[in-house]
């Protein structure tokens, strides 16, 4: 059985719904479910005011005098 670790939010973003006062609980790397915090015994350590999905858009169009995008 992998590790679950749990990650509570004050505001929670899943990218298309808000759910206040929610824990997301991660097995393995991937979210698992998300849960409301009454349903915890005791929350972890810290409760951070806002957790939300992150993209990265990383684009390098030259570098050295060289154009990359045509």
């Amino acid at each position: 059985m992998k590790e679950l670790r749990y990650y509570s939010a004050q505001k929670l973003f899943t990218g298309k719904q808000w759910h206040e006062d929610a824990t997301l609980v991660v097995e393995g790397g991937f979210v698992k479910e998300i849960i409301p915090n009454v349903k915890l015994v005791s929350l972890p350590a810290q409760v951070y005011p806002v957790i939300a999905p992150a993209l990265i858009d990383l684009q390098i169009y030259g570098a050295g005098g060289k154009l990359l995008s045509m």
